[in-house]
């Protein structure tokens, strides 16, 4: 239902832009619609399947540890919430394309944005991201990210700094992902998922036998 209706949006945007921009260009694949080779993006798009899988993987923990722990649930709800706003970075190029664009805000306002926020993240659930030994992949995204950025700033344009760029974020990406679906795997394992609400169901149950 949510792809229909998004889909309905390409008339209405074709409309409000006056007919600069036609509707199958919204529907359509960039190859299709550039005539580009058909490998033009690819690793790009891998990429993109990785941020996608990790706003997923995210907001699944905040579902599974909600009963069994409700701040490193509300952490990886905060966390999944900004990994969606990233995928559509990743997809729309925000601030390099549209953000400028649009409202006219330079990059670097929007990576400071990005920052503020992940430094507020990692701050305002420091003492149970402390406790998971995963964090140390959440930290290796948070510098393998910083660092793809501060090469993007630096505006040096060489094949090299883009490889370099392209790389770092994908590590970032990948180390982004492992940290929430490690911390699943670790709990399903331990049989955690379940014990907390059998737990309370059991107490439940006793608490009626001695009504």
């Amino acid at each position: 239902m949510t792809t229909l209706g998004l889909a309905g949006l390409a008339p209405l945007a074709s409309l409000a832009s006056g007919g600069s921009i036609a509707p199958m260009d919204l529907m359509s694949d960039p190859v299709e619609v550039t005539g580009a080779p058909w490998f033009v993006g690819g690793v790009a798009d891998l990429n993109l399947f990785v941020w996608a899988a990790g706003a997923a993987v995210y907001l699944l923990g905040a579902l599974v540890l909600r009963h069994i722990d409700p701040r490193l649930s509300r952490a990886m709800a905060w966390l999944g919430a900004f990994t969606v706003v990233l995928t559509l970075d990743d997809r729309f190029l925000l601030p390099e394309v549209v953000l400028p664009y649009l409202p006219g805000l330079p990059e670097i306002v929007t990576y400071a944005a990005y920052g503020l926020v992940t430094a507020w993240l990692l701050a305002a659930y420091r003492d149970v991201l402390l406790r998971q030994p995963e964090t140390v992949a959440l930290l290796l995204a948070v510098a393998a990210l910083g660092v793809s950025v501060g090469l993007d700033l630096l505006g040096w344009e060489s094949t090299t700094r883009r490889v370099a760029e392209e790389t770092a974020k994908m590590l970032g990406a990948v180390a982004w992902l492992c940290f929430p679906a490690a911390i699943i795997v670790r709990h399903l394992a331990s049989g955690d998922t379940n014990s907390q609400p059998a737990k309370a169901q059991d107490s439940q149950h006793i608490d009626r036998l001695q009504d």
